[in-house]
């Protein structure tokens, strides 16, 4: 499993240094048949971000095209893993929204990709396998 977290995604869509990393993502999980996910809490800043900067049409545009098999959005987080992020919080900071994605990752296994190095460096000392994309 792949995830991404707010700023992977918001570099992709902003055409950032390493956005390209989740452009052959994107690409690789439309051919092959597989799904690249987010959290919703994660997808929510992006949209935000969108919204403000770019308007609501062109997010609700993008929105659309992002609808389909290949990328999924991870609506609901169990009680283990709510309290996971919240002790994550405690320890590290970051934002809610970036702790509950640290602890959807390490509950699915997944690779996590993120464009903050210190959110690498969290991961990293709790055991996910973390991807710098910058």
């Amino acid at each position: 499993m792949k995830l991404l977290d707010a700023s992977a995604l918001l570099a992709f869509i902003n055409k950032e240094e390493g956005g390209i990393t989740i452009k052959n993502l994107l690409d690789d999980a439309y051919h092959s048949g597989s799904a690249i996910f987010i959290h919703q809490v994660n997808f929510i800043e992006v949209k935000y971000k969108c919204n403000k900067n770019f308007g609501i049409d062109f997010t609700t545009a993008l929105m659309a095209e992002l609808d389909s098999p290949f990328f999924g959005v991870i609506k609901l987080i169990e009680n283990a893993e709510a309290h996971y992020a919240a002790t994550l919080k405690h320890r590290y900071g970051h934002s809610l929204a970036d702790n509950i994605a640290l602890s959807c990752a390490k509950f699915n296994e997944a690779d996590f990709y993120t464009a903050h190095r210190a959110l690498k460096e969290t991961g990293e000392k709790e055991g996910i396998n973390m991807q710098l994309i910058r």
